[in-house]
């Protein structure tokens, strides 16, 4: 189920893009993944890499019989 954490990062912010009309949090034009500076990049990244990492250990760790996962 790993993903390429850069790949999800592109996901992540397209349909962020796709949910917002393609604005940003100011309501400007949000600019193509490749417009983006390499902090804002690294930024998106780390966020889906997070993101995943947690997905991956809830579906990983063991419950018992009636325990509540969260």
């Amino acid at each position: 189920m790993a993903s390429d954490p850069l790949e999800l990062a592109k996901l992540a912010y397209t349909v962020y893009g796709d949910a917002t009309g393609n604005k940003n949090f100011r309501g400007d034009p949000m600019p193509g993944w490749d417009g983006l500076a390499q902090r804002t990049q690294a930024a998106w990244t780390a966020a889906a890499d997070a993101v995943q990492v947690h997905v991956l250990k809830a579906h990983a760790a063991p419950t018992r019989a009636g325990e509540a996962t969260t």
